[in-house]
């Protein structure tokens, strides 16, 4: 059976860098909290369904969901410059960042995997959104329609906002795109956590892109691959 690539470059270097939105979706503990509380299974148990043969192999199709996304990225947008791709797999008690899943009770455990990647781009935004929706169906209306606000705003000195696409940021005066964080620890609450970054093993500063570019853009995409309920945490 195939092994997660991830996996295995984790476990050489334990320790990586993880995106800043993906940290904020890690860090939502009440629902673990509540899993101890009633006395749920033990970190150790979910744990090894997290590291079992069968869920190696459902993470490694995720993997490879989200990696080709990314590349999508690359491939169709020639004008984003490509620095760093910084990849999560992750397994959280509770439903994790399945919004949806918050109000269950009965989930004890969610797995997924994003990869976040940093470009620099040298035009600006509306140029960004234009290319966006030329080359991305799914995201067509959202970007044109959020372009021709940008071209008010960026005439008139705003305010400024997030991006509406979804899995896109950019530096935006006074928010600017946040260096990754530390990959987190494996804890009672996040059951399982590698993080990976290509090329090499270092994410390049956002500083010294946007020395090099007009801005930072970030686009990040993620796969669940496991939720585990209370009746089947045993495996």
């Amino acid at each position: 059976m195939a092994k997660s690539s991830l996996a295995h470059r984790a476990r050489r270097r334990p320790v990586r860098p993880v995106s800043a939105a993906l940290f904020t979706l890690l860090v939502l503990v009440p629902s673990a909290a509540c899993a101890l509380a009633e006395g749920g299974p033990s970190a150790e148990e979910l744990r090894a369904r997290a590291t079992s043969a069968p869920t190696e192999e459902e993470r490694a199709g995720a993997e490879r969901r989200v990696r080709d996304e990314i590349a999508r990225v690359a491939e169709r947008l020639p004008g984003l410059r490509p620095y760093s791709v910084v990849t999560t797999d992750s397994c959280l008690r509770g439903p994790g960042y399945d919004w949806k899943a918050q109000e269950d009770s009965g989930r004890e455990m969610t797995c997924s995997v994003t990869a976040t990647a940093y470009y620099g781009w040298d035009e600006d935004i509306p140029a960004l959104l234009d290319a966006v929706a030329a080359e991305f169906p799914e995201k067509e209306e959202v970007a044109a329609r959020e372009a021709r606000v940008w071209e008010r705003l960026l005439a008139s000195g705003g305010p400024y906002g997030p991006s509406l696409v979804t899995g896109l940021a950019w530096d935006i005066p006074g928010d600017r795109v946040a260096e990754p964080r530390p990959c987190p620890e494996e804890s009672d609450h996040i059951v399982h956590a590698r993080c990976a970054v290509e090329p090499g093993s270092d994410v390049v500063p956002l500083e010294e892109i946007r020395r090099a570019h007009r801005l930072v853009v970030a686009w990040s995409e993620g796969a669940g691959y496991l939720a585990v309920s209370a009746p089947d945490a045993a495996g």
